[in-house]
């Protein structure tokens, strides 16, 4: 059983600091500081996920790179109720529409976000508005992945066929001489 890291309160902090700026976490209520804290715990504790410096949470699926926009998940809900998380996937123009119900803090619904893609993305609980963008741009790039290595492969092959022509050639040319550049 793969065992998890655990995170000291020094690097849950710094996470919390990287997920929100300072001017919003002033104003969080309880609730949303709460879950903050379970989101911030949980990417310390996991290797799958990256930060960056514009408060967006960054992972693969698939070589398909999905971002959660924390911070403007999170001030669209603290500021004007907006029920939308915000979140892209890499290589898909249309915007990605994720609601919840309820009345669960922002900052919970990107908990579940992020407990999401460590379950692998499972078809199950991901939302079809999320789970189709994600294959697709999967399956595009898987596909030109094989176009290249088809092409890498084509490549070698012409490349070898050259060879054994101008080893024929110059072996018949020159009596038995192959120079080892060739």
């Amino acid at each position: 059983m793969k065992q998890e890291r655990v995170s000291t309160s020094a690097e849950i902090e710094a996470i919390k600091a990287k997920l929100l700026p300072q001017s919003l976490l002033v104003e969080l209520p309880a609730p949303e500081i709460m879950g903050l804290g379970l989101l911030a715990r949980e990417i310390a504790n996991s290797n799958i996920f990256e930060i960056d410096d514009k408060y967006n949470i960054h992972t693969l699926h698939q070589d398909v790179r999905v971002t959660l926009h924390v911070h403007e998940s999170v001030r669209r809900r603290v500021k004007g109720g907006n029920r939308h998380l915000a979140c892209s996937v890499d290589f898909w123009a249309n915007d990605i529409c994720i609601m919840s119900r309820g009345d669960t803090p922002a900052t919970d619904d990107c908990f579940a976000f992020v407990l999401m893609a460590k379950a692998g993305w499972p078809k199950s609980i991901v939302p079809p508005t999320l789970y189709w963008p994600m294959k697709k741009v999967a399956a595009v790039s898987a596909a030109e992945k094989k176009k290249r290595l088809e092409h890498a492969r084509k490549k070698a092959r012409l490349r070898s066929t050259e060879k054994e022509e101008w080893e024929w050639i110059l072996s018949h040319y020159t009596r038995g001489y192959i120079p080892d550049y060739y």
